[in-house]
């Protein structure tokens, strides 16, 4: 079992620091609280429904697959350097930094 199938309801309090590098199956309705890292190096599967409240930093370098009904809160930074996939629904609050570069 990964480490992520054990996680449930897949929540991430402040300060914590998620990093499933090489993570295969499917993480659904993230809810990535202030402060947080969610940063899946090589993810390749589907991330639906992820929401970001302000500090967080999302950045999956290499991802592969779908970011969905991303939205990113106050303050955050979604930045997919080398994003393959689609993103869809994405909503920026104030504050925000979409770049995927």
């Amino acid at each position: 079992m990964s480490e992520l199938a054990q996680h449930s309801p897949n929540l991430i309090f402040g300060t914590s620091d998620m990093r499933p590098a090489k993570f295969s199956g499917l993480v659904s309705n993230f809810d990535i609280k202030a402060d947080s890292t969610f940063a899946p190096a090589r993810y390749s599967g589907l991330v639906p429904n992820v929401d970001m409240t302000a500090g967080p930093t999302f950045v999956p370098a290499r991802y592969s697959g779908l970011v969905s009904n991303v939205d990113v809160r106050a303050g955050s930074t979604f930045a997919p350097a080398e994003y393959s996939g689609l993103v869809s629904n994405v909503d920026l609050r104030a504050g925000s930094k979409f770049d995927p570069a």
